[in-house]
């Protein structure tokens, strides 16, 4: 992930710095047509490396070259479902957090209960939506090898069987 994070932040804050100050008031709009989709291929084609690393028992950058081997040819698959499975996160977490956030300004006059409820509901929310998001990306990383490598579930579940 520190790897992952400097491949892609550094270039990207250099490219948006340079760009903004060079073009002013046009540099915000070169970054948002530059430099995001950089930074957003970048994280599409290395999504996969978690799984890579923990499952495949590989190095970081052998993780690194992993994912972007399995996303080879399927870019726009893995984008969408991970930004589908983003906005799904962000509605779940967020829209119960500020209901009841809201609810309890209206009616709590002590903001510092406020304020630790909405820290409890965030960490609630966290709790049960990183879950789901790991479970995309593993989703993701199986499906992948499946129709790219033959690789079957059922297969590895029965060798393992066999060397216990």
């Amino acid at each position: 992930s520190f790897l992952m994070g400097l491949a892609i932040g550094l270039p990207t804050a250099l490219l948006a710095c340079g760009m903004i100050a060079l073009a002013q008031d046009a540099g915000i709009w070169l970054v948002i047509l530059f430099v995001l989709p950089y930074a957003f291929f970048l994280g599409t084609r290395w999504s996969l490396m978690l799984p890579g690393i923990l499952l495949e028992h590989l190095g970081a950058q052998s993780g690194l070259g992993r994912s972007w081997a399995l996303t080879e040819g399927a870019f726009w698959k893995v984008f969408g479902t991970s930004f589908l499975a983003g906005l799904l996160i962000i509605v779940l977490a967020t829209v119960p957090q500020l209901a009841i956030a809201y609810g309890l300004e209206m009616f709590v006059t002590n903001m510092d209960i406020v304020s630790l409820v909405e820290t409890v509901l965030a960490q609630v929310s966290l709790i049960f939506t990183m879950p789901v998001s790991v479970g995309v990306t593993v989703v993701l990383y199986y499906d992948l090898r499946v129709r790219k490598e033959g690789f079957d579930l059922e297969w590895q579940a029965q060798q393992a069987s066999l060397t216990e």
